[in-house]
């Protein structure tokens, strides 16, 4: 059987995630996936469908809903689990590891919002953050992690949704499941 491969979209969920496919299809002959949408678990009203309007909806209890969410769902998988998360899905990961969930590996993309998080995780993973994502968190910050990080040089916080970068990041996964 195949470990399970838990996929948390970004703030705009299923709507607007025509890229998701670029993941899930370099990684589909390792893992068996899941795609949860980070506006379903955090129970987010998607009208207006703007950016201002899902991230403050986000901010303002949505990801703690998510978190809650993801930790219910979660009883019914396997042990055996990794998570990829898509910007705001990193936070909700994050948060919910902190809560007892327990993963094999995180990877989070281009989630920005870990620059609040005070506790590293102490956990197998990698970060990616696009070098002109001016959110991404600073440099001390990621050397305090445990987790590996890589900065995307070039590329912004969209960086997730570029074929390339989706291919390195499978490797990565799939590498990192064969040790």
């Amino acid at each position: 059987m195949k470990p399970l491969l838990v996929l948390l979209s970004d703030l705009w969920g299923a709507k607007k995630s025509e890229w998701w496919p670029l993941n899930t299809d370099f990684l589909g002959s390792h893992y068996e996936p899941i795609w949860l949408d980070s506006c379903t678990l955090g129970g987010i009203n998607t009208m207006p469908y703007t950016q201002e309007h899902l991230h403050q909806q986000f901010i303002h209890g949505g990801i703690d809903r998510a978190v809650t969410n993801l930790l219910q769902q979660s009883q019914q998988w396997p042990t055996s689990r990794t998570i990829l998360a898509f910007s705001v899905g990193g936070v909700i990961a994050w948060k919910a590891i902190q809560a007892g969930l327990k993963v094999d590996r995180l990877y989070a993309i281009s989630a920005t919002r870990l620059r609040y998080e005070e506790v590293p995780l102490l956990m197998n993973g990698q970060l990616w953050y696009g070098s002109d994502d001016a959110f991404r968190p600073q440099s001390e910050w990621l050397a305090q992690q445990q987790l590996k990080t890589e900065i995307l040089v070039g590329y912004g916080h969209d960086c997730y949704q570029d074929g390339m970068i989706a291919q390195d990041v499978a490797k990565q996964a799939i590498g990192d499941t064969m040790l």
